[in-house]
């Protein structure tokens, strides 16, 4: 039987989120009246200390639930040798698009577990719900639902808000007008192909033009 794994991906809508996620899960158990979360965090800018705390509140508002961490850079070379041997975190904090390909891998299998109904718990010490608090195009994405079946599997987590520069001069004298929506942005594309000028390049794997 495959092991489905809670992943968060996307950073900070509240960190809080991550671990109220991992409440659907079963965990395991020391003790009868004990449950214990394996959660497994990336180390990123902010450092271990911001999870530890967001393990302490968690186990606060949660009597007989204790947090399990593990922490790490390269989180990928130190869960990936535990689940081979059958030992997974319950809750895995990790993006897409990593080196290592984790994320993708268990996307690839199916090894995700369904959190629709994380979206319609409430946050703890507020009256609204995780979706009420979710800006729009933050989930209903590929992002949020790898699989396309209208079922949340990964959780948003932050949204970094970035632009794209152009070449005015270009527009110009072209007799071209700056795109306002990916559509209009495409059928440009087109234009500028036809000149033989690749309007928009995106470095990833691969390459991205239009």
């Amino acid at each position: 039987m495959k092991k489905r794994l809670i992943f968060t991906v996307l950073a900070t809508m509240s960190v809080g989120l991550i671990l109220a996620a991992c409440g659907s899960s079963k965990g395991s158990s020391n003790s009868s009246n004990d449950k214990t979360l394996k959660v497994a965090a990336l180390e990123g800018g902010y450092g271990a200390d911001v999870w530890k705390k967001v393990a302490k509140d968690f186990e606060s508002a949660n009597p007989g639930v204790k947090v399990q961490l593990t922490i790490d850079k390269k989180l990928e070379s130190v869960i990936s040798p535990q689940m081979k041997a059958n030992d997974y975190p319950d809750v895995v904090h990790l993006a897409t698009g990593r080196p290592d390909g984790l994320t993708e891998t268990m996307i690839k299998g199916k090894n995700m577990e369904d959190l629709s109904s994380v979206m319609n718990m409430k946050i703890p010490g507020e009256s609204q719900t995780v979706k009420d608090v979710l800006r729009p195009g933050f989930d209903g994405t590929l992002a949020t639902e790898p699989y396309g079946d209208g079922k949340t599997y990964m959780m948003p987590m932050f949204y970094a808000p970035t632009g794209l520069f152009y070449n005015k001069t270009l527009l110009k004298d072209n007799g071209w007008t700056v795109p306002k929506t990916w559509d209009e942005m495409l059928a440009l594309g087109q234009k500028a192909k036809a000149k033989n000028i690749s309007l928009f390049t995106y470095p990833t794997r691969g390459i991205w033009t239009v």
